[in-house]
């Protein structure tokens, strides 16, 4: 893995991340590969158990796989999400004698603010609860307040950390299909229009309701890939077009019964901002995949200009438009575009791939804002 990283990622900062999640995976695997043959939800060869992992191993150890050397990545996962979910019911039902609310989230878009850690905040928590006195000849005289100290670790370690779905799914979509020629290719197809207001708080609603809002996403995402190339009518439902796909049923019935071939581009926005405003909020990088030169912080000024100009917008139109522009284009831009003006790459965009322009954007966007910020905009 060490070889295959200097050989093929030639961007330092990128390649010591990398190296830097390897040394993470291998210490968690040297720590509990001999409880992992334990594993009831997976069969681990028990050969694994004595492999020793580092960073000159095969990097097929390090690419999930449900055969091969690649149940080893997927084993240590599993194991350690279990161990959280373990911790977290029984230590919900021990201390507060109820049952916790389940929230679930998958593995494949865990955040690091979900997972449990102390990273050497434990001990600073037990002093916060203890006393010191001195008594003469007695030396130091040490008390603990339990009852203080428990609900402070629990509040701050367990309280509202989600359980882990632990499945990983069998089937994958190709990145390159969530991409701005892909949506062009859709709009130039099949006319496109916006779910209303209220469809939209009726799906977001059973989303939260059934917990499955990466599903959907996953849904949809495939379906992008094969909308492309067809030819439906826009008035085609949805659940007529999943049936062709053998994937009926997969998405909620208010999804399929609902919505139309014309409205797949905004349910695809519905799901993809409601999750991105969750992992803004759990102050987590909602757009992993854009370079960093695109994230830069606005200043107090900027600020308050941005804050003044958004009044002008519907806001609901510009978090949707501006998060397809960012995910589908600037994720695929070159560090020299990052300076370039905002207003004037967007409407290339909006001109080229068939984006809708935002009312009231075009000459009234402030011009001091550059590509550089445009993730900062979004999140603000």
């Amino acid at each position: 893995i060490k070889e295959f990283l200097q050989t093929n990622i030639p961007k330092l900062h990128i390649r010591e991340r990398l190296m830097k999640q390897v040394n993470s995976f291998c210490l968690a695997w040297n720590k509990v590969r001999k409880e992992l043959p334990s594993l009831t939800t997976l069969s681990l060869d028990l050969k694994f158990a004595s492999v020793e992992m580092t960073e000159y191993q095969p990097l097929a150890y390090f690419i999930p796989m449900k055969e091969g050397n690649g149940v080893c990545s997927i084993a240590v996962s599993t194991y350690l999400a279990k161990l959280q979910n373990d911790f977290i019911e029984i230590s919900w039902k021990k201390l507060t004698k109820s049952e916790q609310l389940k929230i679930q989230v998958p593995i494949l878009k865990l955040q690091d603010s979900q997972m449990i850690s102390f990273k050497n905040q434990l001990t600073h928590v037990i002093f916060s609860h203890c006393k010191y006195s001195l008594k003469a000849g007695h030396g130091a005289d040490v008390t603990y307040d339990f009852v203080a100290l428990e609900k402070h670790i629990l509040d701050r370690f367990v309280r509202g950390k989600p359980l882990i779905n632990y499945a990983f799914p069998g089937m994958s979509y190709r990145n390159d299909v969530i991409e701005a020629m892909t949506f062009r290719k859709i709009r130039t197809t099949i006319e496109q229009s916006s779910i209303t207001q209220q469809e939209k708080d009726d799906i977001l609603n059973v989303v939260h309701a059934s917990q499955c809002l990466q599903e959907c996403i996953d849904v949809v995402n495939v379906s992008l890939g094969f909308v492309q190339y067809g030819q439906w009518k826009p008035n085609t439902m949805l659940k007529r077009f999943l049936s062709s796909l053998k994937m009926g049923g997969k998405l909620p019935k208010i999804i399929e019964d609902r919505c139309e071939m014309k409205h797949i581009i905004s349910l695809w926005r519905v799901l993809n901002v409601e999750q991105a405003r969750q992992i803004t909020k759990g102050k987590e990088d909602s757009f992993p995949s854009v370079n960093i030169v695109f994230k830069e912080e606005l200043d107090k000024d900027q600020l308050q200009l941005l804050t003044t100009n958004l009044g002008h917008y519907d806001i609901d139109q510009f978090l949707d438009v501006f998060y397809e522009f960012i995910v589908t284009h600037v994720k695929n831009c070159k560090e020299n575009e990052a300076d370039e003006m905002l207003v004037d790459s967007y409407l290339e965009v909006c001109d080229y791939f068939k984006l809708e322009v935002i009312a009231g954007f075009e000459g009234r966007f402030p011009p001091e804002f550059s590509m550089k910020h445009v993730t900062s905009i979004w999140k603000h």
